[in-house]
């Protein structure tokens, strides 16, 4: 039994044959703009371009596998989706990293940079050292959770 779930990189995420089975599909910005709003969390961020909702990674991990440390926060689950820390792939040398510590989900949403061929990823994460959620952008050569939602 998988303990903490399944990693993906973002090509396997995004794929156009669908990873999701009918009737669900991978979040987007959007999705997460809504959930904050229903939970109350503002983001702090807007003009930067940057998502950052300070208090709400609190509310949606999940209260059990996060590592306890001097510097954590405990999760809350308020929100009840019970979010696991599921850490990361690098996309190097494929190192499996901060499982217990951080949790990184794909999202269905890319961002172009100038300077890059291919767009990047967005993904959001939540960490047992921040008690917010982050949205950020990864090469799609990452290795990330996901987590479904109904269409």
């Amino acid at each position: 039994m998988l303990k903490y779930g399944m990693i993906y990189n973002g090509h396997a995420a995004k794929d156009p044959r669908n990873i999701a089975p009918e009737g669900f599909r991978l979040p987007t910005v959007e999705d997460i703009l809504e959930l904050a709003g229903f939970l109350g969390h503002k983001n702090v961020s807007p003009l930067l371009g940057d998502i950052r909702f300070p208090e709400m990674g609190l509310d949606l991990r999940s209260v059990k596998l996060w590592k306890k440390e001097f510097y954590s926060f405990p999760g809350t689950n308020k929100s009840g989706l019970d979010f696991l820390p599921t850490g990361y792939r690098t996309d190097k040398d494929g190192a499996f990293l901060d499982k217990g510590r951080t949790s990184h989900l794909w999202l269905l949403d890319e961002k172009n940079f100038k300077d890059e061929p291919r767009p990047r990823g967005l993904q959001f994460h939540l960490a047992t050292f921040d008690n917010g959620l982050s949205v950020n952008a990864y090469r799609l050569s990452y290795g990330c959770a996901i987590r479904l939602i109904a269409e």
